[in-house]
């Protein structure tokens, strides 16, 4: 609990072997709170020798989990270059995820440098305000930041003066007095400032939402993906309460999210996986939405990384093992092996063969854990009873080479002629070959008993349901 822990992060700031030993393996496992602080020992050198690189690595890993104090430190290490080349862009990045949950000293810092002149912060900082992330709602305060970011020429804060303007006060007493002309004025700015959206909203005011719609659509048939994303944005969340923008449309949402998503287009990828999932303007289909939170997960966008780890942590064998696959590629977060492990083995555990394959490759390299070839090949073997060629293949290669078992080139034989009769192309080619070349190191009498072997194995698996 958290009071043991705040015990354990004592005894191994003073150098405890035990109780360090025990954030390490709390942090392999993907314990944020532990990755958060063993990154604070190393950065301080408490009970560790001082080390900025381990730290900001451990500071990362907990941050890509959602873990407020870490975004916070991942962002002064981006920006103090300790650990990392010195960027301050990303530095911001973390920052305003800090800031968005709540964390003081994020949002000081967002707050000091908007009031130097960063237009970037004054219009984040009214987009807090505004819709009280990390802040108190304050519609006054809001409109002040988005004022100072657009008399620098921020279009995105010159549009949302627009917006702010043209919605006027909710039912519920928010927002400002309507204004339809300052609200032009906002949007005509905007659009001279480069933004599209601010052009769609000056047209409909002046040719009619129609005209406006047909323009927009043109545009995007022209193939920019962030106009395809809010035009599909505009069609899933249809017209305002003033009613502004088009009428709601989840079937021409899908289309336009779709169409940027195949241009790489993070959050429409995501919403598109949301709109599978939810069944709108399609059938509902947990399966494509997977594929599509994979996509958005592995560019890095972090509501789908929410999502899978919230899949995953539920129990959900396909989130752990794509979480995996995730953390040993580097795709969408920090590469890191030992975090890889930890989702295979939760995935493989739950019988998924690909994670028991691929968590027997993570033991065959020592890639993330202690290098062993026999739980290497009791992966493999887990996996290469459920069917699955390639750990046949990794099994038959095992014995061929006395890896993890006795060397016995009958049982090689008898896998890797297991996995050529269930494969296709190149693969196929592959286990044939590899079968041939044991071949030459058995008798007659060996082959045609590794041949009884394979026909028994598949015979037996063809009564598997």
């Amino acid at each position: 609990d958290a009071e043991a822990a705040s015990w354990y992060r004592r005894a191994a700031e003073q150098g405890q072997a035990g109780a360090l030993a025990w954030y390490q393996r709390m942090a392999e496992q993907g314990w944020s709170f532990a990755q958060y602080d063993l990154g604070s020992m190393y950065a301080k050198g408490r009970g560790v020798l001082q080390d900025d690189a381990v730290a900001v690595g451990l500071y990362r890993l907990a941050a890509e989990q959602g873990y407020v104090a870490a975004e916070y430190q991942f962002g002064v290490m981006c920006e103090a270059g300790r650990g990392v080349p010195q960027d301050e862009t990303a530095a911001a990045v973390w920052y305003h995820r800090a800031a968005t949950a709540g964390h003081p000293e994020a949002l000081a810092w967002y707050q000091r440098t908007a009031k130097r002149g960063s237009s970037a912060a004054q219009y984040n900082l009214g987009i807090m305000y505004r819709y009280g992330r990390g802040v108190v709602q304050d519609d006054a305060a809001a409109v002040d930041w988005f004022r100072r970011a657009a008399k620098q020429g921020n279009a995105l804060a010159s549009n949302s003066l627009g917006d702010m303007h043209a919605d006027g006060v909710d039912n519920r007493g928010r927002g400002i007095p309507q204004d339809k002309a300052e609200a032009m004025v906002w949007y005509r700015r905007a659009a001279t400032q480069g933004s599209a959206l601010a052009e769609f909203n000056v047209r409909a005011a002046e040719q009619g939402q129609a005209e406006a719609l047909v323009w927009y659509r043109r545009l995007a048939e022209q193939g920019s993906s962030v106009v395809q994303y809010d035009l599909g944005a505009m069609y899933a969340r249809g017209l305002t309460r003033k009613g502004r923008g088009v009428p709601q449309d989840d079937a021409e949402a899908v289309v336009w999210f779709r169409r940027a998503a195949a241009q790489g287009h993070a959050t429409a990828t995501f919403h598109l996986a949301v709109m599978y999932a939810d069944g709108r303007g399609v059938s509902q289909n947990d399966t494509t939405a997977r594929t599509w939170y994979r996509r958005a997960a592995e560019q890095g966008q972090s509501d789908a990384l929410v999502w899978y780890r919230v899949m995953a942590g539920g129990g959900y064998s396909f989130a752990q093992h794509d979480l995996g696959t995730m953390y040993a590629n580097g795709r969408g977060v920090s590469q890191f092996d030992a975090e890889a492990v930890v989702w295979f083995r939760r995935a493989a555990e739950q019988g998924l063969a690909e994670s028991q394959v691929n968590l027997g490759l993570m033991y065959q390299a020592g890639r993330g854990v202690v290098q062993d070839s026999v739980a290497a090949v009791r992966w493999y073997r887990l996996a290469a009873t459920q069917g699955h060629t390639g750990a046949q293949g990794e099994l038959a290669m095992m014995y061929a080479t006395g890896q993890g078992v006795p060397h016995d080139d009958v049982k090689a034989y008898m896998w890797y002629d297991v996995a050529a009769r269930h494969s296709s192309g190149e693969n196929y080619d592959h286990y044939v070959h590899a079968r041939d070349a044991v071949a030459e190191r058995l008798t007659s009498a060996q082959i045609a008993g590794a041949q009884r072997l394979a026909e028994e194995w598949n015979a037996a698996r063809a009564h598997v349901p």
